[in-house]
């Protein structure tokens, strides 16, 4: 009997040794060496092996669209005139010296009449495009039914599976966003759409489907991930653009602008716009506006036929990591310019003030500030509150239109003390066309004689901002702030770079 009962004394022991070592044991181990040890069918939540039932629905709201330039008889007329005007002349000079050998080229009267120019169609861009509405509404991009010189083309056709070929209309086109919408002219059955999903709860590992005519080989649906969201400042739609882009490893190729972007519920998440290639083909780094964006881009276009946007007027530049914070940790936008007559400088606001709210909303970089002056239309006032001086001021301003003509009178002269250069004052809608980034203002050099003696230094499209520390915003406050017989300094921006440059200039 005791050995019996040593025997179970001796075996509670070591459970009990064993269990408490355990616990030890798990007191001790690093939270990372622990292992999930539930199978993985237990954790595993979808398992697809298609994706048929998400794509069918989308393909038949995503379309293709084919555009045609056309050029006038009247055109092709007065082509046709200009090359027969310069024949005769060159004839003409043939018949002169016929004559003069005696050998003049006879004309009996009776030459066929010229057949009477016909319109000429040139076939223009194809890409994509996704119905949004029962009724026909069709959301693109901007550059797919673009033609050279930047109007839209003469004819739009727009190709829908199972449904055939309808001629489209424009409603309203946004060039900053590349986006542009169209109406299909049709009476018949209502046709399938996309609706759109909120793409602000999209995250990173999403699955996501891009469909469209790429290459022109037909509709093709192709998956990947979201690698990346909120993209800006990419410069893939030119200078003036506002991009807010999803990244997505889904294949994109030529052709595929304007398509639709899905998700894993066959929603509408993005517009297909642009690809990074050295090639042109498909790497995997795709571009697409968000759905939430293009909605509301979509309104305005319907609305107005345009989008109506807030202009400050300032050239501004990031402080965050500038040597202004310095140790203070100074956040928001720093004015490097104010134009006269534009919206910051009639509300007070000058150069060096640094913008840290608008309407009591936080602003920490350029591009927020951007967009967030542009989501408010014109003639809004608002409230900027601004650090000068360290002290914190505000100010009420009301902003001008993005899109309103501001031309500073086209002035070209040459600066006495900078002799040879053609120069010419800028204003921010003029920026656009040398490539300048939006609201820089001052004075641009256009050209210069080959005896100029600073053609070097100052190339066309070099703007000149500021001379011995004032800005320079005309070409008389560029005059008043050169000293003759001195060395001068000038703050020059070109190529996306600014320089600073020491001048030792003469008499005028």
């Amino acid at each position: 009997m005791q050995n019996v009962y040593g025997r179970l004394v001796w075996g509670w022991g070591i459970y009990l040794g064993g269990f408490f070592a355990g616990m030890l044991q798990a007191a001790v181990m690093p939270p990372f060496l622990s292992i999930d040890e539930r199978p993985v069918g237990a954790v595993q939540t979808h398992l697809f092996t298609s994706y048929a039932d998400i794509l069918e629905p989308a393909q038949a709201a995503v379309v293709s669209i084919r555009t045609t330039v056309v050029r006038s008889a009247g055109d092709e007329r007065d082509r046709r005139e200009s090359l027969e005007e310069l024949f005769r002349r060159f004839q003409g000079e043939l018949e002169d010296e016929a004559e003069q050998d005696g050998d003049s080229p006879q004309n009996d009267g009776n030459e066929p009449a010229a057949p009477a120019p016909r319109d000429r169609r040139i076939p223009g861009g194809s890409g994509s495009g996704v119905i949004v509405s029962p009724d026909g509404y069709v959301l693109t991009n901007d550059h797919v039914i673009a033609q050279e010189g930047g109007g839209a083309a003469d004819e739009i056709r727009v190709i829908v599976t199972d449904r055939g070929e309808f001629t489209a209309e424009v409603i309203g086109r946004d060039r900053r966003t590349d986006l542009a919408l169209l109406r299909l002219v049709s009476e018949g059955e209502p046709f399938a759409y996309l609706p759109f999903a909120d793409s602000s709860s999209l995250r990173i590992g999403d699955i996501v489907f891009a469909i469209g005519n790429p290459l022109g080989v037909g509709q093709t649906s192709t998956m990947g991930i979201v690698s990346a969201l909120g993209r800006n400042n990419l410069n893939l739609l030119g200078s003036g653009s506002f991009e807010d882009f999803i990244q997505t490893d889904a294949a994109i190729n030529r052709g595929n602008s304007g398509g639709a972007l899905i998700d894993a519920a066959g929603r509408l998440v993005g517009i297909n716009t642009a690809i990074f290639s050295r090639s042109g083909g498909n790497i995997g780094i795709g571009f697409a506006i968000p759905a939430r964006l293009a909605r509301d881009i979509s309104r305005e276009l319907f609305l107005y036929g345009e989008v109506r946007r807030g202009f400050l007027g300032v050239s501004i530049r990031d402080i965050g990591r500038a040597e202004i914070a310095g140790e203070a940790g100074l956040r928001g936008v720093l004015i490097e310019g104010a134009q006269p007559g534009l919206p910051a400088h009639r509300g007070g606001l000058r150069r060096g003030d640094i913008i840290q709210r608008i309407d009591g909303q936080a602003v920490e970089t350029v591009a927020a500030l951007r967009w967030l002056i542009a989501g408010y239309r014109p003639d809004t006032a608002v409230e900027v509150e601004y650090l000068r001086d360290q002290r914190l001021e505000r100010s009420t301003v009301v902003l001008s239109s993005l899109e309103e003509p501001r031309v500073v009178a086209a002035v070209r002269a040459d600066v006495p003390l900078l002799p040879g250069l053609d120069l010419e004052e800028i204003d921010p809608a003029q920026a656009v066309d040398w490539n300048l980034p939006e609201a820089r203002t001052g004075v641009i050099v256009v050209g210069a004689t080959r005896t100029a003696p600073h053609r070097r230094q100052f190339p066309a499209g070099t703007l000149i901002l500021e001379v011995n520390g004032e800005p320079v915003t005309d070409l008389p406050s560029l005059n008043a702030a050169l000293r003759p017989n001195a060395v001068n300094s000038l703050r020059t921006f070109r190529n996306g770079r600014e320089r600073e440059w020491t001048l030792e200039l003469g008499e005028p």
